[in-house]
This record gives structure tokens, C-alpha cells and sequence, in this order.
């Protein structure tokens, strides 16, 4: 067998290997919580913002939402 020589590897797949960790990690850790129904008391506070549908039509109407 020959030997690797100095084996680097591009900074697109280190990032994408970073990105595949992160989503993996938020896989187990929302499994872990499912499986033993805790939800930390942070995850109860949030904002809900409403989102025009279209950015060319009035806010006033409600179907724009």
C-alpha cells in the first residue's frame, strides 16, 4: 500500500462536515427531549412576527399575511 502524503482537505468540505455535525447534534438533542418529554423553560418565550405574502400589496389586508 502507498502512503498519503500531507492529506488536506478543502475548506468546502470542512464547512460542510461542520454544517452535517450541527444539524446531527439538533437531531439527537431534540430526539433526547422528545424521547423524555422536557422541554427547557427557554424554549417557551419567543416573538411571532406576521410576514407580508407579497411585498408589493397592503399591509391592511388580512390575506396579505
Amino acid at each position: 500500500m502507498g502512503e498519503v502524503e500531507n492529506f488536506e482537505m478543502e475548506p468546502e468540505v470542512r464547512v460542510c462536515n461542520f454544517v452535517a455535525l450541527v444539524a446531527h447534534l439538533f437531531c439527537l438533542l431534540f430526539s433526547a427531549m422528545v424521547r423524555h418529554s422536557f422541554v427547557p423553560s427557554d424554549f417557551s418565550f419567543g416573538t411571532i412576527i406576521a410576514l407580508l405574502y407579497d411585498k408589493h400589496g397592503g399591509s391592511s389586508k388580512i390575506d396579505m399575511y
